[in-house]
């Protein structure tokens, strides 16, 4: 009786915090710049900028520090704390939302499977917490993925323009805009960084820290050393970099393949137990 009363008053207070939280308006003047396509239900997030600052959450521990490592590569240094703090109450709303999902079937479940839900509950709030937690990471390394497959055209097309006389800004801004695709997105905050008055030395940098791929970071690095040889030497290592890169991509494009194949096998697997359950059901059911 009196476990059934605490749950009873826990369930109510988490479900009344949510509703409160949700229905304030404080936090959405932060929320309403997010991507709607990136950021799920961001209209909720209220929520978890309330939790973060009910519990005083540490923005300055060993998590946020390397969130805000992976933050800055890919939102760069000036929104790196916002995206992070983003994450922190996207993460803090959705285990709120779960705890009272949790509560609620622990209020109408049977005393006998209750220990069951309460285990059940604290493993999807580890495996969603994680989630969040390596998100920022698992987008570094599909956007290096994608830049690989990107790249080999920018540096052709880089090698090319300069061999035919150009400066390497002229060529750059060409390249930026040609196309909006992830990587030349990142080309284009370089050409705007450049015209804002950031030396193009300093712009190339942030290039490479923002793309993280040891690929691109060549790729500026020869650039950088071309300025100062020159502009036929910079040509001709640029030339050499686009053979090595193409051939890099059809061995990352033969890696996706393989990849891809290996998924399919798994609802093809399915598909097989389901149909071998189904033929072999009546027989098991008829030696008995």
């Amino acid at each position: 009786m009196i476990i059934n009363i605490l749950i009873g008053v826990v369930t109510t207070i988490c479900i009344w915090l949510t509703v409160i939280f949700l229905m304030s308006s404080k936090y959405q003047s932060v929320i309403e710049p997010l991507n709607d396509d990136e950021f799920v239900l961001k209209e909720c997030y209220g929520v978890g900028f309330h939790l973060m600052k009910l519990f005083r959450v540490n923005m300055k521990g060993t998590i946020a520090s390397k969130m805000r490592k992976d933050a800055v590569v890919i939102y760069g240094e000036k929104y790196a704390e916002y995206y992070v703090s983003v994450y922190y109450a996207q993460r803090l709303t959705f285990s709120l939302f779960l705890v009272d999902l949790f509560m609620f079937t622990l209020c109408i479940c049977s005393p006998e499977d209750r220990l069951m839900m309460i285990v059940l509950m604290i493993v999807v709030l580890a495996v969603v917490n994680y989630y969040f937690i390596i998100l920022l990471s698992e987008k570094i390394k599909k956007n290096s993925d994608n830049y690989l497959l990107q790249f080999p055209n920018v540096a052709s097309t880089m090698a090319l323009l300069i061999n035919a006389g150009m400066i390497v800004t002229e060529a750059w801004e060409i390249i930026a805009y040609e196309d909006d695709d992830e990587l030349h997105k990142q080309m284009q905050i370089t050409m705007e960084e450049i015209e804002n008055g950031v030396s193009l030395k300093t712009a190339l940098n942030r290039f490479a820290n923002r793309c993280a791929t040891p690929e691109l970071r060549k790729f500026t690095s020869s650039i950088i050393q071309g300025l100062e040889k020159g502009n036929k030497e910079l040509a001709n290592s640029l030339t050499d970099m686009s053979k090595e890169l193409w051939h890099e991509k059809k061995q990352k494009v033969l890696q996706l393949a393989e990849m891809a194949g290996n998924k399919v096998l798994i609802p093809i697997m399915m598909m097989f137990v389901g149909i071998l359950i189904m033929v072999m059901a009546p027989i098991v059911t008829n030696m008995f």
